[in-house]
């Protein structure tokens, strides 16, 4: 799932989009909500539960997810498509993985804590609501035998990224796979894209390559690895925008017919069927100037902000403080009314104040992560231009006196000016297809 911090680095913002994943993260409490304490809800329209209908949108969880995955990957390769530099591409390759690991780690922790001194409590709610996923610890997948441990759950917030189904601290982290794998094949895609950029090799042809590259992927995905879909349909969407000289904005009658698309594509839960919607929801997001403007609010920056912390920890909510209240309520008879509301409101306060110290933690990693990063890459880069000689500095890095990367030059490095020691005259640069789109890339 996207952080915060991708979607709002400084003159960059795309506040609807945040808030879009705000409300995507709700949906997945509801989601689960649903899966632990009314799981009719979840069966097909003609069994007396939601799916196939409008309404599934408010409890879809699948369809959420595929929103994430496609947010990702418009995310992650939107910038790196439109400025076609060397030097973020390699900041993006090497954050991805600590980015994710360190509030992902601490969730895992959090599992483990709960699973060892919680006394099972989503047991005594399971066996009251008849829900296997609430019985299995979130559809977690415990092994035989299985005993929480601080070395296990150390060992777990590594491979949670590596290895399929190594979640069972956290069950909602099997997204972790997905979203570190995809995006490995997205900054695969970015990189050709620059370097076939920084060859010289026409508009036309590069496009006509990227998109035969994204549909060959596709169709490998979509026979062997659905999740990854959401990806490509994000990473294509954002090269698209990169070319495009402007941002093209739809009539209301268009986003209206995009959200209808959208809402059917997400009433049923297909991957496929679902990343559609996805893209239908994200084409309206970003051409729709009205709609911008009302998720461009305050509290669509608030709820985009906490949209990660509450995807990682909702589900450990609902297994520990969520299950004891509805198994209280429950035991004691009451209402079922008041049982449900009851449990709701347990579940949103208790997450919202166990998101708190997520946030910082995210905020401030993140942030540390990112001035780290920069200064080794730049580092390295500006020992690179010292030893190139002078002809390949002239073919590569296109230097000025303020030590900046010419304007328009493809795949290449930016070298922090402290780091110039030399002037080199710029050459003509070569012509990226990127070039004249605004900073905001919106």
């Amino acid at each position: 799932m996207t952080a915060a911090s991708e979607l709002s680095a400084p003159g960059d913002r795309l506040v609807q989009l945040e808030s879009a994943r705000g409300i995507a993260s709700i949906v997945v409490v509801l989601h689960h909500l649903c899966l632990a304490f009314l799981p009719a809800l979840k069966a097909p329209v003609w069994e007396g539960g939601l799916e196939y209908t409008p309404l599934y949108l408010l409890v879809g969880g699948e369809g959420a997810v595929a929103f994430f995955f496609l947010l990702s990957g418009f995310v992650l390769t939107r910038r790196l498509y439109r400025d076609g530099a060397l030097e973020p591409w390699l900041c993006s390759v090497i954050k991805r993985l600590p980015r994710l690991a360190v509030p992902v780690g601490a969730s895992i922790l959090l599992g483990y804590l709960i699973l060892a001194y919680a006394g099972a409590p989503w047991e005594a709610a399971a066996a009251l609501s008849g829900s296997t996923w609430l019985r299995d610890f979130g559809n977690a997948g415990l092994p035989a035998g299985f005993e929480p441990s601080p070395g296990d759950a150390l060992r777990q917030s590594l491979f949670v990224f590596l290895q399929p189904y190594d979640y069972y601290y956290n069950s909602n982290l099997w997204t972790m796979g997905p979203e570190f794998y995809g995006s490995l094949v997205l900054f695969g895609l970015a990189g050709l894209s620059g370097l076939a950029g920084a060859a010289g090799l026409a508009r036309r042809r590069r496009t006509a390559a990227v998109t035969l590259v994204h549909g060959v992927l596709a169709v490998l995905t979509a026979c062997f690895y659905l999740p990854l879909l959401p990806f490509l349909a994000g990473s294509y969407l954002a090269f698209l925008r990169a070319g495009a000289r402007r941002a093209p904005r739809l009539s209301g009658a268009a986003t209206a017919a995009l959200l209808a698309g959208a809402a059917l594509a997400l009433s049923f839960e297909n991957w496929t069927v679902n990343t559609l919607g996805a893209l239908l929801l994200m084409v309206a997001l970003l051409g729709d100037r009205a709609l911008e403007r009302r998720l461009s609010g305050r509290l669509g920056a608030r709820l985009g902000l906490l949209s990660f912390p509450l995807y990682l920890v909702h589900a450990l909510v609902i297994l520990s403080v969520s299950s004891a209240v509805y198994a209280a309520l429950q035991g004691a008879g009451a209402a079922g009314a008041l049982v449900g509301l009851a449990t709701v409101a347990a579940t949103l306060l208790a997450s919202a104040l166990l998101c708190l110290p997520f946030v910082v933690l995210d905020s401030r990693w993140a942030a540390w992560l990112d001035r780290a990063v920069k200064a080794g890459v730049g580092r390295a880069l500006a020992q690179r231009a010292k030893s190139a000689r002078p002809g390949a500095l002239r073919r590569g890095l296109e230097l000025s006196g303020s030590g900046k990367v010419a304007e328009g030059v493809g795949f290449e490095p930016t070298v922090p000016r402290r780091h110039t020691r030399f002037r080199v005259e710029p050459v003509r640069p070569l012509r990226h297809p990127s070039a004249g789109i605004e900073g905001r890339g919106t």
